[in-house]
């Protein structure tokens, strides 16, 4: 399975829960926004230098990257650094509201 098939299938699951929970993650567009832009850029901030750092790395050579890069990361390390924090807060609010 490739990365970005895994990516999707975060993003369903984070879907459901917030359907099946009846809430909302953020208030408002601008806290949204702000949310997204403070998380992607300390999020490639610290992959971009754990790449050059070769702390690690992305393996180009399988079928689980598309190959596309922006700069020095995956265009799936990008859609990672929205999904993955909309998952943490929805799986976060999930277990709060099922207690």
């Amino acid at each position: 399975m490739n990365y970005l098939s895994i990516l999707v299938i975060i993003l369903l699951i984070s879907v459901f829960l917030q359907w099946k929970f009846k809430f909302r993650i953020y208030n408002s567009w601008k806290q949204r926004i702000i949310t997204i832009l403070i998380l992607l850029i300390v999020g490639i901030a610290w992959d971009s230098f754990a790449v050059y750092s070769h702390h690690w790395y992305f393996d180009y050579s399988g079928s689980g990257l598309s190959g596309i890069k922006i700069g020095n990361l995956p265009i799936e390390e990008y859609i990672f650094m929205f999904i993955q924090p909309y998952f943490i807060f929805t799986v976060y609010k999930s277990l709060n509201r099922s207690k």
